[in-house]
Parts: C-alpha cells; sequence; structure tokens
C-alpha cells in the first residue's frame, strides 16, 4: 500500500492547538452543553476526516439509487461548498452550478426524481425539506460528519486506502478536519479507492490500521469508469461549420454519418451507449508515442505549466480504478486526441485512466471546485485548438462539467467535442449484498432513537 501522506511537521505544534479546539468542542457535545438535534425522518451522514477527495459523492450517489431503488423518496442536503447563493434552496430544472454548487447541481441532474437542497445550516435545512409535499422519507447528509448540531442515525466515514487517516496528521500539518478519535461515530467505514487485486492480507492489514470498534462494520471500495458520454447532446456542427486545430481541420457532420462524439444520430438525446472492455494490461502513457519514464508537459494547478513523470505503471497498481477485468474503455469513433480536464482534489486515477485509450493525451487541471474565468475558457479554446490531431476531443469530470454546462464563456464550436467520463463505485469482497441490506435495513425499522448498532 502506497502512503500519500505529506506531513508538514514544523506545523505540528499548531496542529497540537488546533486538534485541542476541535477536541474540547467534541466534548461539549457528548456532555449535553452543545446539543445535536433529532429529526423524525432516517438521516444518513455521509462525510470523512480528511479535507479533498475521497470518493464521497460517487458513494453518496450510490447511496441515492439504491434508496431510490428500494422504493424511498429521497431527499439530499449539503453546503453546497462555492455556490453564490445563501440560505435554503432547492433544486430545480432552472437552477445553475453557481447556485447549487457543482456536486448537488450534478445530482440534481443526474437524479431528477430525487430532492436536492442546500443550506449552510442543516438544521433549518432538514426542517425545510420536512414541510415539503410529500416529505421525504430519508434524507442524505453529503458531508456534514463534522457538523453535529444534527443527529443522524447512520453515520458513513469514508477514508481514502492510500491516505488513511491513521497515517495523518491534523490541520494544517496534516489533511484530517479532526483527531482520529472522531472515527468513533461511525457506524460504517469505507475504505474508498482501493486498487484491483487487493489480496486478503491487505484488508487485514487497513482493517487493522483503522482500529475499529466491534460496533464498526469496515466495507472497502473501488471506483468504476462508464462510458464516455457528451456534454451537450444536442450540440453538434451544422452546415460547414468545422473546428479548426493548429493545421488540421474538423471536418463537418454529414447526413447520415455517425456523430464524431460516437453516439449514434438514431439514438435519443441522452442515452449512454455501453462499450465493453477487452484484455488490456499495460497502462499506456500519456501520449503513446512516448516512452515510459519520459518527462511530459503538464499543467499545474490553476492552469499552470509543470512537468509530470509519465508511468503509469505505478498508477495502475495504486490508483488505476477502471472497468472490471477482461473490459476495455473506448474513445467515439475517430478521435484520436484529448484534451483532459481536470478541477478535482485528486486527478491521477482519471488521468491514469484517459491515458489508457491510447492516443496523444494533453492535460490541463485547475484546483478542486475551481470557478473557470473567462481566461481559464479562453485558455482551454486556445489548447484545444493547438492539438496537433484531426478529430480531437475534450474529455472532462461530470464535477468539472458541471460547472461548464452554464458557462457564459464556453466557445459554442468548442461543445460538441465536450465529453463526461463517468464514475460509480463498487463494493469488494462480494459484500455488496451485505452492505445494501444494511442501508434498508436501517431506513425500513427507523425511529428517533436508533442507529445500526
Amino acid at each position: 500500500m502506497k502512503n500519500n501522506r505529506i506531513i508538514n511537521h514544523w506545523l505540528l505544534p499548531l496542529s497540537w492547538l488546533y486538534a485541542g479546539v476541535v477536541k474540547l468542542r467534541n466534548k461539549l457535545f457528548d456532555w449535553g452543553y452543545l446539543r445535536s438535534k433529532s429529526f423524525p425522518v432516517p438521516i444518513l451522514c455521509i462525510g470523512n476526516m480528511a479535507v479533498g477527495g475521497t470518493g464521497k459523492t460517487p458513494h453518496t450517489e450510490y447511496l441515492i439509487r439504491l434508496l431510490s431503488d428500494s422504493g424511498f423518496r429521497v431527499a439530499t442536503l449539503s453546503r453546497g461548498y462555492k455556490r453564490r447563493t445563501q440560505g435554503f434552496l432547492l433544486s430545480s430544472p432552472e437552477r445553475t452550478a453557481e447556485e447549487l454548487g457543482d456536486e448537488p447541481f450534478q445530482m440534481s441532474r443526474k437524479f431528477p426524481e430525487v430532492t436536492v437542497a442546500v443550506d449552510a445550516n442543516r438544521c433549518r435545512g432538514i426542517a425545510q425539506l420536512l414541510q415539503l409535499s410529500p416529505t421525504p422519507e430519508v434524507i442524505l447528509l453529503d458531508d456534514a460528519f463534522q457538523h453535529r448540531y444534527v443527529k443522524a442515525g447512520l453515520y458513513i466515514l469514508l477514508t481514502e486506502y492510500n491516505r488513511l487517516w491513521c497515517d495523518d496528521a491534523v490541520l494544517p500539518a496534516g489533511r484530517l478536519r479532526e483527531p482520529c478519535q472522531g472515527k468513533d461515530r461511525a457506524q460504517i467505514v469505507i475504505v474508498t479507492k482501493c486498487p484491483d487485486h487487493l489480496k486478503p492480507i491487505d484488508y487485514k492489514m487497513v482493517s487493522k490500521q483503522l482500529q475499529l470498534y466491534p460496533y464498526q462494520q469496515i466495507y472497502f471500495s473501488r471506483l468504476r469508469y462508464g462510458a464516455l458520454t457528451p456534454l451537450f447532446p444536442n450540440s453538434i456542427p451544422k452546415g460547414e461549420e468545422t473546428y479548426h486545430t493548429e493545421g488540421e481541420v474538423m471536418p463537418p457532420k454529414r447526413e447520415g454519418d455517425k456523430d464524431r462524439r460516437g453516439i449514434n444520430n438514431q439514438h435519443e438525446e441522452g442515452e449512454v451507449m455501453l462499450h465493453k472492455r477487452e484484455g488490456y494490461k499495460e497502462i499506456r502513457g500519456i501520449d503513446n508515442q512516448h516512452a515510459e519514464g519520459e518527462v511530459m508537459p503538464h499543467r499545474g494547478e490553476e492552469g499552470k505549466d509543470r512537468k509530470e513523470i509519465n508511468n503509469q505503471h505505478e498508477a495502475a497498481e495504486e490508483v488505476m480504478l477502471h472497468k472490471g477485468e477482461g473490459e476495455k474503455q473506448t474513445l467515439p469513433e475517430g478521435a484520436d486526441a484529448v484534451l483532459l480536464l481536470s478541477g478535482i482534489a485528486h486527478p491521477e486515477p482519471f488521468i491514469a485512466e484517459v491515458s489508457r485509450y491510447g492516443v496523444p493525451v494533453e492535460v490541463i487541471t485547475f484546483a478542486d471546485h475551481h470557478a473557470f474565468s473567462a481566461r481559464d475558457m479562453a485558455q482551454i479554446r486556445e489548447r484545444f485548438r493547438q492539438l496537433k490531431a484531426s478529430h480531437p476531443i475534450l474529455i472532462t469530470t461530470e464535477k468539472d462539467g458541471a460547472r461548464l454546462l452554464h458557462h457564459p464563456d464556453l466557445d459554442e464550436q468548442l461543445k460538441p467535442y465536450i465529453y463526461l467520463l463517468p464514475i460509480e463505485i463498487e463494493i469488494l469482497q462480494e459484500k455488496q449484498e451485505s452492505f445494501n441490506q444494511n442501508i434498508i435495513h436501517y431506513v425500513r425499522t427507523y425511529s428517533t432513537d436508533c442507529s445500526l448498532h
């Protein structure tokens, strides 16, 4: 197991001070001086100990699918990080990522039948949800593990396989929001982003490191990438419109041709075409014409140039998260180069997955939840034009796509070539059914005084 932690030891005195304040706050809740409020509805809290990406959104989406498919009316409530609105806000078809935040907006698009709300004051938000008609039968609190003013019935705590909380330190020296003792509030712990082919000893070692109590159940999950889907299904080149790249011209779509995005023009908008993988043993570099270990240009945080060693074999072992054994992801028909756009916390698995396609990939990355400016849009457009290819495409994450969808400065001619790479989770060790049953049992048997243990 690779340990990706970076602890700034010279900041440890500040971390001890911060940890002391957080411990005191938690004790005040434990002793009843600060009160947690219960509600007459089952509430599941999904959160983590560390800042940054642990795969919280795909796990929340997994729970949405599970509970919706089981017949429950589901609502989600999150803070709406970096949104430009305040107070309680419900999703609707007219809402944008700027109003809801990128992750709630993403969920509202994927699950229109689910009530998605945002409010930094979770108690107020839950009270507002319970006034709706029909009333939600279960509420998912997104990223609220440290929000102790709400007493959830079930706490699900995530920790990344390569960034376990037991190997980290409290802010600012490390990335933990609170000391490790906070884990005791969770009934379910999920070790996320696990690499493929873990051995039984690996599961045992991680379980031992986390030092969980008997009432705490542990699961392991990995991410699975889906088929590329166009961000703008109806935005296709019309007539003789072309998109020029450096030295090349994009041929226009002709009547009767298959769309260059790989979606046959006979399929309805939004229909996802699934692609099977073939055996694929080796992870290809960002440009498959370059040798293993060669330095490739890469874009750093906020779009600044930096260098990255192009060796994806270690990524395959540690962070390569892909579809199942024997499957192969495919590009849209004719695509011969990719501009990869990422504004997420840990883009390495995303980059590694796209590099498997076997075509040249240029990478531009921004900080997590980055608000794209007009200058950023111009930079993205120019980088796309500079690709030395006949049929380039742009691949980004679902979260980044949420921020691009209504962006006023996004080039209209670029829209037909933008694709999303969706992700889902898979519970490992053949424990998916056990996990599902635990969640459903909690919701069905809920009372204000019950929890999983």
